[in-house]
């Protein structure tokens, strides 16, 4: 069954970030920003929408390989740092310097 509501397309991405927030490997339909957060085979997979048969697969990978977890797990844990707030805070004052004060990067 496909989804109807345009409020679960938006949330998805959200609910990447918390897993990977927590360290999790995570498997991600492809909508909305979810490229912007997984890296496909490195921290986590993006299956196309709707196919339940390359999720299923993806699942399986997963279970079968507690070294892939791991990997992807570690890795989440240390980028995730990227989406903390005092980092994009840092990051947008430094846009705004640079465009407004023409201070360098």
């Amino acid at each position: 069954m496909k989804p109807s509501t345009a409020g679960w397309l938006f949330a998805a991405p959200a609910l990447t970030v918390i897993g990977l927030f927590f360290g999790l490997p995570v498997i991600a339909s492809d909508i909305g920003g979810v490229r912007d957060a997984i890296v496909d085979g490195q921290n986590g997979f993006i299956v196309p929408r709707y196919d339940d048969q390359t999720l299923s697969l993806r699942m399986r990978d997963l279970a079968g390989n507690p070294e892939l977890c791991r990997a992807m797990s570690e890795r989440n844990r240390k980028d995730v740092l990227q989406y903390d707030s005092s980092v994009v805070h840092r990051n947008l004052a430094d846009v705004y310097s640079h465009v407004f004060w023409k201070k360098p990067r």
